[in-house]
């Protein structure tokens, strides 16, 4: 996975780095990418949803108040350990 970049996403003045054990999915001996196309037409599209893999590496949080805001901190597991880590999935 080494060869793959990191890849950068903005959000307003904030810059959010993905590195590619989060982006890419190894079971066995494939990788898949772990990313999903959503086509939306205009006028709400296109648009992205940062899903699983940028929920891996950043906690989010949510302020429904007066102003809504949204914001984002590196979770506990990236913070100690910058190896990848996530629970289990259950199917």
């Amino acid at each position: 996975m080494h060869e793959f970049p990191a890849l950068t996403f903005q959000l307003g003045d904030m810059n959010f780095d993905i590195e590619p054990q989060y982006y890419i999915e190894k079971k066995r001996d494939d990788c898949f990418f772990t990313f999903m196309s959503l086509d939306v037409p205009a006028p709400r599209g296109p648009l992205f949803i940062l899903g699983d893999m940028f929920h891996r590496k950043f906690y989010t949080t949510y302020d429904h108040g007066d102003k809504p805001r949204l914001g984002f901190a590196m979770s506990i597991n990236t913070k100690h350990d910058h190896r990848h880590t996530r629970p289990p999935y259950k199917a």
